[in-house]
């Protein structure tokens, strides 16, 4: 069974992770378990029964907070290794920081994480994980009909058309993510039932086709790892 470690900042990435899992792999190959820090410790939030014989088995933690998802997978690197976790990622918005504030950021983030005998993978959506649903615009038209990217551009006051700009330079992608359904009287809240409600409309061959391939260094990165977990062994 190989395993995988993945932990994130908050409620939607946690749904987005698992639900992307679930695409790529297949509900007959993996078991997921869903977990949150609380107080530096790990509890249950969805756990399904462990079925003998799944080839995949990963775990999805919420750190409650951007500042966390470092210092958790530091604090918790080697009990992974000895579990054989064989992967390990970290995924966190850039926002409230900004562009000029990555390589800092990256570098924050990776001090001190072991990279021997397994490299933790850190990821950064940029500059926030919304951005990566505005860029697969194909499913605003699920929102409401009349959202396409012509409509989107003509209403939103920055004149973003999600078909043609580049999504990482959107200052605050969860505000737009708003604004975008807004135009027919829709919302978009942080929270448990906005993530599981924009994650399920999203199109996961797009976003792995399309929307990964134009930004490597975020999505991309995210897919690529998630990849080579899914891929089996020789």
């Amino acid at each position: 069974m190989k395993k995988l470690a993945v932990f994130v900042e908050g409620l939607t990435e946690q749904e987005f992770v698992v639900r992307l899992l679930r695409e790529l792999l297949g509900d007959d190959r993996i078991i997921i378990w869903m977990l949150r820090l609380n107080g530096g410790q790990m509890e249950s939030v969805r756990q399904p029964p462990l079925w003998e014989g799944l080839p995949h088995f990963a775990w999805v933690v919420n750190c409650q907070g951007e500042g966390s998802v470092a210092s958790a997978i530091r604090d918790r690197y080697h009990s992974l290794v000895a579990a054989e976790f064989g992967t390990i990622v970290g995924l966190r918005d850039v926002y409230p920081l900004d562009h000029a504030d990555i390589p800092g950021l990256l570098a924050d983030m990776n001090f001190g994480l072991p990279a021997d005998p397994i490299r933790a993978e850190i990821v950064l959506a940029i500059l926030e994980i919304e951005a990566w649903f505005i860029a697969e615009h194909s499913h605003f038209q699920k929102v409401h009909p009349s959202l396409t990217p012509e409509r989107i551009a003509r209403g939103v006051r920055s004149g973003f058309n999600p078909e043609t700009n580049d999504v990482e330079m959107i200052p605050h992608p969860a505000r737009l993510l708003g604004e975008i359904y807004a135009l027919e009287g829709g919302a978009y809240r942080k929270g448990e039932h906005a993530a599981r409600a924009v994650v399920s409309r999203l199109d996961y061959a797009s976003l792995y086709a399309d929307v990964a391939p134009r930004y490597p260094r975020s999505l991309g990165k995210l897919v690529a790892v998630l990849d080579r977990f899914a891929t089996p062994e020789d």
